[in-house]
């Protein structure tokens, strides 16, 4: 549970930190709306609520299992962006692109996460063997 909620923080954090170099450098804006944190929030618990579903499902395939994901977050960003009007201050290729790096981001820290537990473990492994 803690590690869901770490997750959906960090990727919410990413998401906020990404919408706003988009708002900044695409359309010259320089606010970002408190609603706008909260809706981007949502969709990310529903994201992540959603990929703990995925798993559940246990897809055998690697490359279904990503393309699930993917779709999953740009079926939640269309959602998302028909309830709170999104598209009416973006444009849906950039939503769509902005989903999809979104989801790059997240592969590669959870990469970079896995390098690092994996050298915990072996680092752990070489101490038990001194002994």
């Amino acid at each position: 549970m803690k590690k869901l909620i770490v997750n959906i923080l960090a990727t919410t954090s990413l998401s906020l930190v990404l919408l706003s170099l988009v708002a900044l450098f695409y359309y010259q804006a320089h606010v970002l709306y408190l609603a706008t944190v909260f809706q981007v929030l949502a969709a990310n618990v529903l994201i992540h609520l959603s990929f703990l579903w995925i798993e559940r499902c246990d897809i055998k395939n690697r490359f279904l299992e990503l393309l699930g994901n993917i779709l999953v977050i740009e079926g939640i960003l269309l959602l998302f962006s028909w309830c709170f009007n999104w598209l009416s201050t973006l444009s849906l290729w950039l939503l769509v692109t902005m989903g999809a790096a979104f989801y790059f981001c997240t592969l590669l820290l959870d990469i970079f996460y896995i390098k690092r537990t994996t050298a915990e473990i072996n680092d752990l492994i070489k101490r038990r063997h001194k002994r």
